[in-house]
């Protein structure tokens, strides 16, 4: 969920400078006088605990406040207030999704991203991939980072729009240069494959590397094999097995086979079968059928 508040630090940022200027007492007074501005900062403090203790029930309070006046930011906040039943309410999806069209049909890309899992997901709203589309698509053309990715996932696999691979790349470039990990691995994955792209080795391994660099497993573990058959990259058996081990910590099922295999034939690492049966055993428990047929032929039960 912290993607989600992306936007609500431009809107922070433009009430900073007035909110530093005035202590918490004078900020609820304006508040308490109708300043939407004041009302917002006043709620979000009630939230964060900042400056005040925190209190969701009164940030619930002053959210509402400024919400009914049309503040955009304060009608998102709402939504997030119902679907996660903050402040004393319960979790409620369909309340969500009245006020996160509120604020969306304002321009808040927060709203339009959240709107669009909800349509995509059915959560709150009957599913509608064009509606998830539409809505998704108003954000991501305020880059939202990761309304970007989502749109970019639908072009790739043709939900509620026609699949188109190349689209599907323009969207995953723009999140993955605002540092989306899921991007920068989506594009490390059609860099390799050709998807939608001329296949590049160099660049599938270049963003194989920020995505793991940001401790995504997938990415880590694609970024292992990069090395270990050197594509993209020099050939590097250790600095392989480096990112594996990166991935395995994250229960990674092909890492911690992989490095089943290297320490079971002393590719990268010196040999040591009792290591690598520990491997195995650990990415057959999650269901890796690979892995279980290595420890049945070394005779290993699991």
């Amino acid at each position: 969920m912290k993607k989600l508040f992306c936007c609500l630090l431009t809107a922070f940022v433009a009430v900073n400078s007035y909110a530093q200027s005035q202590p918490f007492k004078e900020l609820l007074s304006d508040a308490q006088n109708g300043s939407v501005l004041a009302q917002w900062y006043v709620a979000s403090c009630y939230e964060s605990g900042k400056g005040v203790e925190k209190d969701d029930v009164e940030a619930l309070k002053w959210y509402r406040k400024a919400a009914e006046q049309g503040s955009e930011i304060a009608q998102f906040n709402m939504g997030l207030f119902y679907h996660h039943g903050k402040g004393g309410l319960t979790p409620n999806s369909e309340e969500a999704v009245v006020w996160y069209i509120k604020s969306a049909k304002q321009g808040f890309a927060g709203a339009q991203y959240q709107l669009s899992r909800c349509y995509m997901f059915g959560d709150g709203v009957s599913n509608s991939d064009a509606e998830a589309v539409r809505w998704c698509r108003k954000a991501a053309e305020q880059d939202f980072m990761a309304a970007q990715k989502m749109l970019g996932d639908c072009y790739f696999e043709g939900i509620g729009v026609t699949k188109n691979q190349t689209e599907a790349v323009k969207w995953f470039h723009k999140a993955a240069e605002q540092g989306s990990a899921e991007a920068q691995y989506n594009l490390g994955i059609c860099y390799a494959a050709g998807y939608g792209v001329t296949e590049n080795h160099a660049e599938a391994a270049n963003w194989f590397y920020k995505a793991a660099e940001q401790n995504f497993a997938a990415a880590q573990y694609n970024l292992g094999v990069c090395y270990a058959a050197g594509k993209g990259v020099s050939q590097n058996l250790p600095e392989a097995v480096k990112w594996w081990y990166k991935a395995a910590a994250q229960e990674d099922a092909k890492a911690l086979l992989n490095l089943g295999i290297c320490y079971q034939f002393g590719v990268g690492v010196v040999q040591n079968l009792e290591i690598s049966v520990r491997y195995y055993k650990k990415s057959a428990e999650q269901g890796n059928e690979d892995a279980k047929k290595r420890l049945n032929d070394l005779g290993v039960s699991w």
